[in-house]
């Protein structure tokens, strides 16, 4: 059952029509005040997902699937900027590589801000944003923030996100920002050189499916069939407030891939948020139109390992959670695995139907030439790959 939140902001149980009224009449009088920050809206609810994931969990990948656009994350990579590059250090040694920023003890048990999947889709003529996380136990934790540049020009628009705390190298040039709390979502521009609000609707946050999201009224942001460069981030909130007005951290992005399987796969993402790589890194278009098409496109996977996400059943308590020595257990419910693809193979077919062995994969058909190759690490399944 979806956990009502908005009794934690002083408003009471009511028909879904007579909230709607009540926000537009509010809307309309501060609106009627000289605060122009704030408009009434069409409300729209898109579905939520019931996955709640859509398609093959394949990290660091992107792909279409059935009008959705979807992003997949790398587990547990929610450890912030790399402050040893920030500093001058040697982030190309293990010792200064990764993340280096840490939860507040106010955000037991920790990886609130672990991005596992974001999802851009279309609903009568309205964005949709659903981000699945791995941890979700405080629904007042994570913010989310997906921005775009409507222009698909880097010079023009915000070369940053509100806050401070991603000090990002390069310009991001975004335009509209899209952010999802459990105080709600808001739509942001961006002009004149500052950020504002132009509305704010209605979010869901959903700890009993790891589900934060929310559908933007057409009336104020409508991606018809363009082409939009987008950038999305996680981070949390506090009592001070959140990473948006500097007062909290950012700890995941989305759009980082090619890491290497190393510690949990961010050190490329960290160094980002550190400025000590381009934010174009961390950058994706999205193709409205490929959306609204309902295209289906396979994700193509090289030679090498990949890293697959595993959705358990078990109803764990979720977090990182430390023994009395401090060794962590990992209770989201989404756990990384390797995947070999065969030197000489590539995988280009429909990610839901990958089968994998657990055993040496099958020796080179008659005619093809062989392939010296080692053996898979123990633990790591191959995966038959299409030639």
């Amino acid at each position: 059952m979806k956990r009502d939140v908005s009794a934690w902001f002083g408003l009471r149980s009511a028909p879904r029509a007579l909230c709607a009224a009540a926000t537009a009449a509010v809307a309309a009088l501060i609106g009627g005040c000289g605060d122009s920050s704030f408009s009434p809206s069409v409300p729209v609810s898109a579905p939520t997902p019931s996955g709640p994931t859509v398609g093959a969990l394949i990290s660091g990948t992107r792909a279409y699937n059935e009008g959705t656009f979807i992003w997949t994350d790398y587990a547990y990579d929610d450890r912030g900027a790399n402050t040893d590059a920030a500093s001058g250090g040697d982030r190309t040694q293990s010792a200064f590589a990764g993340g280096d920023i840490k939860y507040p003890p106010e955000a037991a048990p920790g990886n609130a801000a672990d991005l596992i999947e974001l999802q851009i889709s279309v609903y009568q003529q309205a964005l949709v944003v659903w981000a699945v996380l791995e941890t979700l136990v405080d629904p007042r934790l994570p913010v989310l923030a997906v921005a775009f540049d409507t222009d698909r020009d880097a010079a023009t628009g915000a070369p940053s996100l509100p806050g401070g705390r991603w000090p990002n190298r390069g310009a991001l040039g975004v335009e509209v920002m899209v952010t999802v709390a459990a105080s709600g979502a808001q739509l942001w521009e961006y002009a004149d050189g500052a950020w504002t609000t132009a509305g704010s609707f209605d979010a869901v946050v959903d700890p009993e499916t790891n589900l934060l999201g929310t559908t933007v009224p057409p009336d104020l942001l409508r991606p018809g069939r363009q082409v939009w460069r987008a950038v999305a981030a996680l981070g949390i909130g506090s009592a001070a407030g959140t990473w948006l007005d500097g007062a909290a951290d950012v700890f995941d992005l989305a759009f980082v891939g090619d890491e290497l399987l190393v510690r949990w796969q961010e050190n490329r993402q960290a160094d980002i948020l550190a400025g000590a790589l381009d934010a174009s890194e961390a950058v994706a278009e999205v193709d409205f139109g490929r959306i609204l098409d309902k295209e289906d496109s396979a994700i193509d996977i090289p030679a090498g390992f990949s890293t697959f996400l595993y959705r358990s059943e078990l109803k764990l308590s979720e977090g990182v959670v430390r023994d009395e020595e401090g060794s962590p257990s990992f209770l989201g419910p989404y756990q990384p695995y390797a995947v070999y693809i065969p030197v000489g193979h590539r995988y280009t077919g429909a990610p839901e139907q990958l089968p994998v062995e657990p055993d040496r994969p099958e020796g080179p058909e008659e005619g093809d030439d062989a392939v010296d190759e080692p053996p898979p690490p123990v633990g790591v399944q191959r995966a038959r790959a299409g030639r």
